[in-house]
């Protein structure tokens, strides 16, 4: 043992350089001596395992894998109420244990085990964003109630969560390593599953409210539109379409991140339009003039709601405005040959009002009743649009009072 250390010591002791010689000898044998100067020692021995360190990456997989699946299985899927963000609680735990797996790999090596540790996380990140699409759908899409709705919220907000601490972690990955394997770690697989994630939860939501809406149309379908006389104030179709769409600010507004909730509505908005034109070319055939009057000033109000509940003032009104000229042109068809000849004056001034006319009268009482709709996005409800257009007309029918007893509160 004596002799190894002496050897060791006399390779490290530098050359001493001859009396005789010069300075630039001397400064030549110096700087030999200092190219030849043993490397540092640290990672030696670290670096002698690095090929044969597979199973240790393995086995830190397996138990995050198992840590996964545990903290899923323990999840109240309700926000932290330690947390400021509304996020799963899991979502954090799962990012701790990473960290600390992450922590007890650099402090044994720094080269190409840490890399394929870094691949580990994407593929444990993955299962776990996996997990969360398994939830939304479980309910099943048509599903829309008010904890459906939070949840969906919810898991969209612990995706946005995952995918922003992605890449933090992906950075902090590339610090750790070799500065020869620092450019080859990228987290993007992990960015795209929890991308994926926030996609099917928008999807879930507008697919929840528009089966709401749907059930509403439906209602609206099955109305005897012929035996309508009278221009109401309000179709009760109108009433319960904002009796949906009044819980979007508060449920789901002030909940989702703005540009999350910009593509929520961009999506609802023509969901809804396309159901309702749907419905209303179907019932058209059998509608009285009075009914297809009815059904404009009907386009008008729920152009409001809409409007209050949050929507895009140009996709609301293009949607809107499509649905308004299903019915002008059913009113052309229903009043054009008494415009064209009706009788008792020149150019059938006496018959009966033509499309234009009928439109026109309706679309400014319309434009009254919008006017009287101005409405706090955040703070909407059906209440207020029922009010304002109380101040239209002046007094409600039978049918629209009952629906407003039963909504109080």
């Amino acid at each position: 043992a004596d002799l190894v250390k002496r050897k060791y010591q006399q390779m490290r002791r530098p050359s001493q350089p001859d009396a005789q010689s010069s300075g630039g000898e001397a400064g030549a044998a110096a700087a030999a001596a200092g190219a030849n100067a043993p490397k540092p020692f640290s990672g030696s021995i670290s670096s002698c395992f690095e090929p044969h360190l597979k199973c240790y990456v393995e086995l830190e997989e397996k138990s995050l894998m198992e840590t996964v699946d545990k903290l899923v299985g323990e999840e109240a899927w309700e926000a932290d109420q330690g947390e400021e963000e509304k996020v799963l609680s899991s979502s954090i735990q799962v990012f701790l244990h990473i960290k600390k797996s992450l922590k007890r790999c650099s402090l044994l090596t720094r080269g190409q085990t840490l890399l394929d540790l870094a691949r580990s996380f994407q593929s444990v990140l993955g299962a776990y964003a996996a997990k969360l699409v398994s939830r939304l759908e479980k309910a099943g899409r048509d599903v829309d109630t008010k904890e459906e709705r939070f949840l969906r919220v919810l898991i969209i907000n612990t995706a946005e969560y995952c995918y922003e601490t992605v890449g933090g972690l992906g950075q902090s990955i590339a610090k750790m390593l070799d500065s020869e394997l620092s450019d080859k770690i990228d987290m993007y697989q992990a960015e795209d599953d929890f991308s994926g994630v926030i996609t099917t939860g928008i999807g879930s939501l507008v697919a929840g409210l528009g089966a709401s809406v749907g059930a509403v149309t439906d209602k609206m379908s099955k109305t005897n539109w012929s035996a309508v006389e009278l221009v109401g104030d309000v179709s009760l179709y109108v009433m319960e379409l904002s009796a949906v769409v009044e819980a979007i600010p508060t449920e789901i507004g002030e909940n989702l991140s703005s540009v999350h909730f910009r593509l929520f509505m961009d999506k609802l908005i023509p969901l809804v339009v396309d159901n309702l034109t749907g419905k209303i070319q179907k019932i058209l055939p059998g509608c009285s003039t009075p009914a297809l009057q009815q059904l404009l000033l009907d386009a008008q109000a729920i152009r409001s709601v809409l409007l209050g509940a949050g929507g895009n003032v140009g996709v609301v009104s293009k949607g809107l405005s499509g649905v308004e000229r299903v019915i002008k042109g059913a009113m052309l068809g229903e009043n054009g040959a008494g415009a064209g000849a009706g009788g008792g004056g020149p150019g059938g001034s006496g018959g009966n009002m033509g499309a234009s006319g009928v439109a026109g009268g309706v679309g400014k009482k319309a434009s009254a009743m919008a006017s009287h709709l101005k409405f706090d996005k955040t703070k909407f409800d059906s209440k207020k649009l029922l009010d304002g257009m109380k101040s239209v007309k002046g007094k409600w029918n039978e049918k629209a009072k009952g629906y407003l007893n039963r909504h109080k509160g």
